[in-house]
């Protein structure tokens, strides 16, 4: 038996997972004839989200606009950013992914309208 838990509980923190794993669970009802069967399982992946972007700064440039922030991730995974755009009139964010490839460097932006 978990402690703390009786016959009436029906939630639990499992504690001191791997960060960045799939967990699988499953959970069973039990009483003096046996256990019944198993819930359909269900998996989860703990880990932290990474804090909000802070100085952002956008640099204009002919047909362009640099942009550049502080990595808010000092000790957390990281695994790219998100970008999104959109112009003054619009009512709709486009949002392209900056992920890392193989090399160790950002890809281009995806789906941007440009890349340079």
């Amino acid at each position: 038996m978990i402690s703390g838990s009786d016959a009436t509980t029906t939630s639990h923190t499992v504690e001191n997972l791997t960060n960045w794993t799939h967990h699988y669970f499953t959970v069973r009802a039990v009483n003096a004839s046996g256990a019944g069967a198993p819930s359909e399982a269900r998996f989860a992946e703990p880990g932290v989200v990474p804090g909000d972007v802070v100085d952002l700064t956008a640099s204009p440039k002919h047909e362009r606009v640099e942009l550049s922030w502080d990595d808010p991730t000092a000790h957390i995974r990281n695994d790219g950013y998100k970008v999104r755009y959109k112009k003054t009139n619009d009512n709709a964010w486009e949002e392209w992914e900056l992920r890392p490839n193989p090399g160790g460097t950002p890809d281009p932006p995806m789906n941007s309208p440009s890349t340079t």
